[in-house]
């Protein structure tokens, strides 16, 4: 067998194995409340009006989810192909992620070999901040924005360190702004980071500038044409981005997210990969002091510093939440992957007892970070109506009881399914007050709900939640008198 050959077969084995790893029961976990729900509405009201100039929320322009829509108009597509659910909603985000580790995998092979790829793909798969909940397993904006993100920064990266070939600049700014398109002021947050990526190199930057200013125009025109589109399509538009996504969220504490400026550290060491940070350091020593400014050490600190630089971004905003992190997820794990390709074969430094140190370690907190990613996949909360809605939604099962679903405020969830379980013929009622009859059968999902139910009316426990159908039931009770008033009876 020939070297390119086994080089196929191997680039091959590892695409499918990415595949499928972040296709596995992609649809098994019901939709989440936040975020994930309400794009689903979005979607499910573009595909009832086919309006694909803004998003809408209850038939509204969505003043609160004001991020570009190219994911919305994704999961339009796909609810329109595979009609409105759980898998249509999420495949948009899921074929990114897959899309994501196959560019990385093809431009590390070509640079650096067999080992780099695979090394690349074992810690991007293993890692708990990519094939997880909010990126590319949710409906969610992330993984399109990472993938973005990523193929701006290898054409940067080739502009930088491979020729000056405008094109490779050009290319950079189309996906600059496809970032945009991603996930709005998000991408916004990447300026700093990728003008650092840019920087020491030949010719010196004020030169570079001279020759390639013109295509910083194109993410420029695309950010105000949809800007002032939207404005005028939707007045007030503008103003509800700045509340929410830059006065609101940068600037300002969001929704309750209240982190010290250390969380992001912290955060990668403590839940995302623990060697992320000792791979780092030993790769810093090496390049730095043990053959300093050469072919291996300026690839990984022009990588290492944009990593550094978006992370100091990322940690003066005000509101700090892990999947902020996504975009230089990759990021690290290419700097992992040239490391060890550097430690193995590079003949600038031996493999030292440190690199080998080094891989075993990554291998096995790979091991053990997937063990606990399968499982994060399949787990089900005790109580959890939005599994009920999906085993209905799938056909698996149907309400046991007739009765009204109990909600308050925000109910995304419930108003996804209300209006498609309508188009099904399934009876489902939504109340979001607490004003029953007696013989009414109420489903509950919140013990906050179950105490103030039990506090107006008199109720009967008929179901406790179980995995079969993971809800209380309850029947409100006619009232009786005493000299003191109504009595109580618990029942709980």
């Amino acid at each position: 067998m020939t070297g390119q050959l086994w080089r196929n077969i191997w680039l091959i084995a590892l695409m499918l194995i990415s595949t499928a790893a972040v296709l596995y029961r992609l649809d098994a976990m019901p939709m989440y409340l936040w975020d994930e729900s309400r794009q689903a509405n979005n979607a499910l009201e573009m595909a009832e009006t086919n309006n694909l100039a803004y998003t809408t929320y209850d038939g509204q322009p969505d003043f609160w989810n004001t991020k570009p829509h190219l994911l919305v108009i994704l999961q339009y597509m796909f609810f329109k192909a595979l009609g409105p659910g759980t898998l249509a909603l999420r495949l948009p985000s899921a074929l990114a992620a897959i899309v994501c580790l196959w560019v990385w995998q093809l431009f590390l092979l070509r640079r650096k070999g067999l080992l780099a790829a695979t090394v690349f793909t074992c810690v991007l798969l293993c890692c708990r901040g990519f094939n997880v909940y909010h990126i590319a397993r949710t409906g969610d904006y992330d993984a399109l924005l990472t993938l973005c993100i990523s193929i701006c920064v290898m054409y940067l990266y080739r502009f930088a360190e491979e020729g000056n070939q405008p094109v490779h600049f050009r290319n950079g700014m189309i996906w600059f702004a496809m970032g945009f398109l991603a996930k709005g002021v998000a991408m916004l947050l990447w300026g700093p980071p990728l003008v650092f990526l840019l920087l020491f190199r030949q010719p010196a930057p004020w030169n570079l500038f001279r020759t390639v200013w013109k295509y910083i125009l194109i993410p420029v025109a695309v950010i105000l044409f949809y800007y002032t589109a939207h404005e005028v399509l939707t007045p007030g538009y503008l103003s509800a981005v700045w509340d929410n996504e830059i006065h609101g969220r940068y600037l300002q504490q969001n929704e309750g997210h209240e982190t010290p400026w250390w969380y992001y550290l912290s955060e990668i060491y403590t839940a995302y990969f623990p060697w992320f940070w000792t791979g780092l350091f030993l790769g810093a020593l090496h390049l730095v002091y043990g053959f300093k400014k050469n072919e291996w050490s300026r690839p990984y600190l022009r990588m290492g510093g944009t990593v550094l630089v978006f992370i100091t971004v990322l940690s003066l905003s005000q509101t700090r939440i892990h999947w902020y992190l996504a975009p230089a997820i990759p990021l690290f794990a290419f700097l992992l992957a040239w490391y060890a390709h550097v430690v193995v074969y590079a003949r600038a430094i031996p493999l030292g007892r440190e690199g080998i140190i080094l891989l075993t370690l990554i291998s096995v907190a790979a091991w053990f970070n997937a063990k606990e990613l399968r499982e994060a996949n399949r787990y089900l909360s005790s109580v959890s109506q939005e599994w009920v809605f999906m085993q209905v939604d799938k056909g698996k099962m149907a309400f046991p009881y007739q009765g009204k679903w109990l909600t308050a405020g925000y109910a995304p969830l419930e108003k996804f399914y209300s209006r498609k379980f309508h188009k099904m013929a399934i009876p489902f009622i939504v109340q979001s007050n607490f004003e029953f009859q007696t013989g009414d059968t109420v489903f509950v999902s919140h013990m906050e709900h179950l105490d103030s139910l039990g506090k107006r009316y008199f109720v009967r426990q008929l179901h406790a939640p179980q995995p079969s159908l993971p809800v209380w039931v309850v029947g409100i009770e006619p009232k009786w008198e005493t000299s003191q008033g109504p009595k109580k009876i618990p029942t709980f």
